[in-house]
């Protein structure tokens, strides 16, 4: 839905927050997650950037999607999977693949060559391969 109201107290916004589920409380000067509501998932969205690595977590893809929108070089990944998720329409083309040693298909694209190492990690030894697509 995106952004329901903002608040000068971080228990308006919790309450708020309360009423509706799926929603999380993001301060503002910050960008971090402060609350999320019962029913929303746990931290599971990570923003992470070219240089500095992972910024923020946040429990809604949306609101990763948002802040990650924010900062030039970034990419949401999902945790649990290790996929990424959004990428910043100026980051252009993906960088890295990871595809079946066997078979050669194509399992998922990363921007950050970290991302597509970390999501490789997920398989057994041998049997992924991650090609630089910019060689």
């Amino acid at each position: 839905m995106g952004v329901i109201g903002e608040f000068n107290f971080d228990y308006l916004a919790r309450a708020m927050s309360q009423i509706n589920p799926y929603t999380i409380v993001i301060e503002k000067s910050s960008g971090k997650q402060i609350y999320k509501h019962p029913e929303a998932n746990e931290l599971q969205y990570e923003v992470h950037h070219t240089k500095h690595g992972k910024l923020t977590t946040f429990s809604l893809l949306l609101a990763a999607k948002r802040y990650s929108n924010n900062w030039q070089n970034t990419v949401v990944i999902d945790k649990v999977t290790k996929k990424q998720m959004y990428a910043r329409k100026d980051l252009g083309w993906y960088n890295y693949a990871v595809r079946n040693k066997k078979t050669g298909e194509p399992i998922a694209s990363f921007h950050f060559l970290p991302n597509a190492e970390d999501f490789a990690k997920k398989y057994r030894e041998g049997t992924v391969v991650i090609d630089n697509l910019n060689d």
